[in-house]
């Protein structure tokens, strides 16, 4: 479904779990867990043979998600997540997560082999209620292997 504004821009709606391709990337909509009745999403954006989990503004992701990626047998090449509450106590019913959540999270996607060792993986959509600095998040999750993001960060998949 396309919506054009006044300005001229066109917009793409995207239900869950559809897919489109615009631009030469292919991208998936999947239903965050964000605020009852927002209708909110995060992403799968493939192109040129990598796949990105975009997963920022949601909290842990629903049972149906987890069947989805299962189902079409992703890999992610490369997933970032939100970080919202780092190490504020977080349910997994929130529409943000923490690194309990994350680490839940991405344990489920490992078991669905959704991610592996060579998984590129990236808190990132940070608040001021966390509140560490780089340098302390970055000691936080050395051991689980994550990059913490920060502005003008770029990767290369």
């Amino acid at each position: 479904n396309k919506l054009q504004n006044m300005a001229g821009i066109e917009v793409n709606v995207i239900r869950h779990f559809e897919t489109v391709e615009l631009n030469g990337y292919k991208i998936t909509a999947l239903p965050a867990r964000h605020f009852n009745g927002d209708n909110a999403n995060f992403y799968i954006i493939e192109s040129g043979g990598k796949t990105l989990l975009y997963a920022h503004d949601t909290g842990y992701f629903f049972p149906d998600v987890f069947d989805f990626i299962k189902e079409k047998a992703y890999r992610f090449d490369l997933v970032t997540m939100d970080c919202t509450n780092i190490d504020i106590p977080t349910s997994d019913e929130s529409s943000h997560m923490g690194l309990p959540n994350i680490r839940r999270c991405l344990e489920k996607l490992a078991e669905l082999n959704a991610i592996t060792d060579q998984t590129v993986k990236i808190i990132n959509h940070f608040s001021h209620n966390g509140n560490p600095l780089q340098d302390v998040l970055e000691q936080k999750v050395k051991d689980d292997g994550y990059l913490v993001a920060f502005d003008g960060m770029t990767v290369e998949m």
